[in-house]
């Protein structure tokens, strides 16, 4: 977490980006469902009004999914979902910066 969040620092978005919860502070990595009900607990907001923006299929649009976020995937490549997943990103995106334009 301390080297991520000196890079949010860098890039001038460390203080634009909350809740930033930390895998490593609750024992488990993304896809866990408890890191995003935790993100949720803390923007105290029902999943229906958030969107989750991430940039892996298996671990950002499949956990925030499975706890009834909306989903932007940042694929900057345009590779598909993994074999065997149908779940679609309810946006799907080349860069971050594509968001505000949508």
């Amino acid at each position: 977490a301390p080297a991520f969040e000196a890079e949010l620092e860098r890039a001038g978005v460390r203080e634009l980006l909350y809740p930033r919860v930390w895998s490593a502070d609750y024992g488990c990595i993304k896809p866990a469902e408890k890191l995003f009900r935790i993100a949720l607990e803390e923007l105290d907001a029902p999943p229906d009004r958030v969107l989750y923006v991430g940039d892996t299929y298996m671990r950002d649009v499949v956990g925030a999914q499975r706890v009834g976020m909306g989903t932007a995937w940042v694929n900057p490549k345009g590779i598909p979902a993994p074999d065997g997943y149908s779940l679609q990103a309810d946006l799907v995106i080349r860069s971050i910066t594509d968001l505000l334009a949508r």
